[in-house]
């Protein structure tokens, strides 16, 4: 638990201070920019993330439930490393290929669009360095190392991107050259996790002999057949929204989509610190059989989680109403329509959060396959709740579409894993934490404006929402893991 405790911390700590640069890009994004020009450089990271998630081959499958088994730093790791490599090379090639042969699917019938049809091609070098990324990425956190690529994917890349915006406002650069930093400080991280697996493996091998037995070989495809279903799926549910929103409506509407989107996705930061070094720890949990360890940190991340992101939550939705007056005034109006949709996205990722590692807790188990089930599942019900209600009800029905679906497949993974293993987090204490943070996320969102200065009027709510979950957290317990950490804090002072 206690290197769980310390590169989460340190995780989280360095993706709060991206998100922070990341917040301030796309908060600032529709002062500077168009939407439509929000909207390119959203559908750039949307297509490319796709094919990325798919054609990562299940590299990260394969560490979590053959890594263990390998692991020998004398020997390098018995030559896994250039195994991740070779694996990443051969998705690399198919997805180069799927997206040259599918591209028209994901073509927006936009002027704007066809004005920048060139930078397209910028998709093919995402998709190699990113997939390098993921993969490798990978491999260092089975080093139990993940700080390294939350410090790559959580801050440097953001900061670059801060940094090409702010020159754009500033007039240094152009449009044009800000998607070139922009694909630029997505690669970075794939060259820079390249070397650093490269330094950190004391000997530098190929694939050992082991790869090649037929049973191994045999799991190997098993895990990369599987991985390329689990990978469909999530490309479906992390992406499909952004892209039917490009396609059913406008390319406009995805810039004003993806704003919310991205300002949801803080409340994810501390999950993604979690579960990079938990699903080491769990994967040798479930080797020793030790049901009782996994459903210790099962029952602490939902918890920790659930307050964590609640506050998050509640600080967006009711600081957000006055956040929006610093955009032109034009922008103003159509932002405050649109609000529901940060609403629903972040209940969504409340209730992800919330159910804590279940995902991963399946997923290095010997019931792994239910994952890319229930992934299927889901993908199936955002695709389709997508697709009704976008119809009806624009983009509140995307953010609509993307928490239904959280909240039945979340129900489903929670239900499977206490009829499987016993496992279940959820206590008096967790569902009396649940029903207060989701009271408050509603009166917050309800909340009006109560001074005319917006910067007084944000910094007021703030500290009012720190107030009130201070009391939460110490008063009524609601999360002992913080209560903890904070007293700690103080004690060292």
């Amino acid at each position: 638990m206690g290197i769980i405790k310390r590169q989460a911390s340190r995780n989280t700590l360095i993706n709060f201070i991206g998100a922070g640069f990341g917040a301030l890009t796309r908060l600032s994004m529709p002062a500077i920019l168009t939407d439509m020009q929000i909207g390119f450089i959203t559908m750039l990271d949307a297509v490319s993330g796709l094919f990325v998630t798919i054609f990562s081959l299940g590299f990260n499958q394969i560490l979590a439930r053959l890594f263990p088994r390998f692991r020998d730093e004398e020997r390098g790791h018995n030559g896994f490393l250039l195994f991740g490599v070779y694996i990443s090379l051969v998705g690399i090639t198919l997805g180069s290929l799927g997206y040259f042969l599918f591209k028209d699917a994901f073509t927006p019938n936009d002027p704007f669009y066809q004005n920048y049809e060139g930078f397209v091609l910028l998709i093919f070098p995402l998709i190699f360095f990113r997939i390098i990324f993921k993969n490798l990425d990978g491999y260092a956190s089975m080093l139990m190392n993940s700080v390294v690529g939350t410090l790559l994917e959580g801050l440097v890349t953001k900061v670059i991107f801060f940094l090409a915006v702010l020159a754009v406002a500033l007039e240094l650069l152009n449009y044009d050259t800000l998607i070139l930093i922009f694909v630029i400080s997505l690669c970075i991280p794939g060259v820079i996790i390249t070397a650093y697996s490269f330094i950190k493996t004391p000997v530098i091998l190929k694939p050992s002999r082991e790869f090649f037995e037929p049973q191994t070989k045999k799991d190997i495809l098993h895990f990369i057949g599987f991985g390329v279903l689990l990978g469909a799926s999530n490309s479906i549910i992390f992406y499909v929204d952004s892209l039917m929103v490009n396609k059913l409506v406008s390319l406009e509407a995805l810039g004003i989509y993806s704003t919310y989107f991205f300002a949801a996705r803080i409340l994810a930061i501390p999950a993604r610190s979690l579960s990079k070094i938990s699903v080491v720890i769990i994967s040798e949990l479930w080797k020793k059989n030790d049901k009782e360890g996994i459903n210790e940190i099962y029952t602490k991340s939902c918890q920790n989680q659930l307050i964590i992101a609640g506050f998050l939550l509640t600080v967006g939705v009711i600081c957000l109403p006055s956040a929006i007056q610093f955009l032109p005034t034009e922008k103003v109006a159509l932002y405050q329509h649109h609000l529901p949709v940060f609403l629903f996205l972040g209940l969504a990722l409340l209730v992800e959060l919330a159910t804590g590692l279940n995902s991963t807790i399946i997923g290095t188990s010997e019931k792994y396959k239910y994952n890319a089930y229930f992934n299927m599942i889901l993908a199936v019900l955002v695709f389709a709740l997508n697709f009704a209600l976008i119809q009806f009800m624009s983009l509140s029905g995307a953010a609509l579409a993307t928490f239904l679906a959280m909240l039945t497949i979340n129900t489903i993974r929670w239900y499977f894993l206490k009829a499987k293993y016993g496992l279940n987090p959820f206590n008096s204490r967790f569902i009396a934490s649940f029903f207060i943070v989701l009271t408050l996320v509603l009166v917050a969102f309800y909340t009006p404006i109560f001074f005319g200065n917006p910067t007084l009027d944000i910094i007021l709510k703030f500290f009012t929402v720190c107030i009130i979950f201070i009391i939460a957290v110490f008063g009524f317990n609601a999360a002992p893991d913080l209560k903890e950490l904070s007293q700690k804090i103080y004690s060292k002072k």
